[in-house]
């Protein structure tokens, strides 16, 4: 699994104030973030950088320790972040009990996204496609030798869905005669 690192910066002078592992659209993620990091996104927004980009689980606990050294906490006095442990105890895959999925589901449900939210991802994705998106794989199509962007940019210039192109993928057999493959 690819994951990163990220830095959450000040949009008004680009001062870093959070160090975070992740993957998927974790660094846009706002709820279930400290006191410390809402007062500072109200005050100033913020902006993401990547750090660390495409390693392993394994790796990005490595690095987020290294990162909040580098830069520094600001409970210690040694620095501008307001992250309060030094990295690398990430929760991956751990599962969450039925308490606490319970509570969860209570604070979230009729949650509106904000709009905030939904800019800051949205922007990120809009009308990007193939090698232009940040997390696209090349795919490709056996049959043809064809090398495509994406799986979307395959299943749109094949005429069949993603889910489709992404079936193929995950069970290693060919669906509607076409044999998919993530192109390394």
């Amino acid at each position: 699994m690819e994951y990163y690192i990220y830095l959450h910066i000040k949009s008004t002078n680009g001062e870093p104030f959070y160090v975070g592992k992740g993957k998927d659209k974790r660094c846009s993620v706002e709820n279930n973030r400290s006191l410390h990091w809402n007062n500072i996104v109200s005050k100033y927004d913020y902006d993401v950088l990547f750090l660390e980009e495409n390693i392993s689980e394994e790796e990005a606990l490595e690095k987020e320790i290294y990162w909040i050294k580098r830069i520094g906490r600001k409970d210690l006095n040694n620095g501008l972040l307001v992250n309060f442990t030094d990295g690398g105890e990430g929760s991956s895959g751990r599962p969450m009990n039925k308490n606490t999925k319970n509570i969860l589901l209570k604070i979230n449900t009729g949650r509106p996204t904000s709009d905030k939210q939904k800019k800051i991802v949205g922007s990120r994705y809009k009308n990007k496609f193939g090698a232009e998106h940040n997390r696209s794989k090349k795919v490709l199509c056996i049959q043809n030798n064809t090398e495509y962007g994406s799986m979307s940019e395959a299943g749109r210039e094949l005429n069949i869905s993603t889910s489709s192109v992404s079936w193929s993928i995950k069970h290693k057999r060919p669906i509607f005669g076409m044999h998919f493959e993530i192109k390394e």
